[in-house]
């Protein structure tokens, strides 16, 4: 990825972030400088995984918590499901299915 494409994912993905922080957040959201730590990350992921935009980065980030949450509720990772399986949307769906670990549902 070039650097200024880079940059520019970078900011988008930064104020993403920070958007969705202080929804959450509220009156105790603090802003937080991400813009040099997302790009370098960017860098990473764009020459691993083919991670180039706003909306892959969002799948990405919900499969990773889908894969964890799996583990938590079968005893076993989602090794077979990979990042680009589905859009953001579908892996909020896919979390909201798994149980909690004490049985009861999302």
């Amino acid at each position: 990825m070039n650097n200024e494409k880079n940059r520019a994912l970078a900011l988008e993905i930064t104020s993403h972030l920070r958007s969705e922080r202080k929804k959450n957040l509220g009156d105790s959201y603090v802003d937080i400088p991400l813009e040099d730590d997302v790009a370098d990350t960017l860098d990473v992921l764009e020459a691993e995984i083919g991670l180039n935009s706003l909306a892959d980065f969002e799948a990405y980030s919900l499969w990773e918590a889908y894969y964890e949450l799996h583990k938590d509720a079968y005893g076993v990772k989602a090794r077979w499901s990979r990042w680009y399986d589905h859009d953001a949307d579908g892996w909020r769906k896919k979390i909201a299915s798994i149980p909690l670990v004490d049985g009861s549902s999302r």
